[in-house]
């Protein structure tokens, strides 16, 4: 798996966990998760992407 298809998977993982919560009535967390999916995508891609 590349360093980019890695970082747009977990991206979309993590913004589509704070959409899901933000629908099933969490929405002050879900806009939270939603906000930190680039951070979250950005520093998981850097420590995947270090191995290779």
């Amino acid at each position: 798996m590349t360093c980019g298809r890695f970082y747009g998977g977990v991206l979309l993982t993590v913004a589509a966990a704070g959409v899901f919560l933000s629908v099933v009535g969490v929405a002050e967390v879900g806009l939270r998760v939603f906000a930190s999916a680039p951070v979250v995508a950005a520093v998981s891609a850097a420590l995947w992407c270090r191995d290779w």
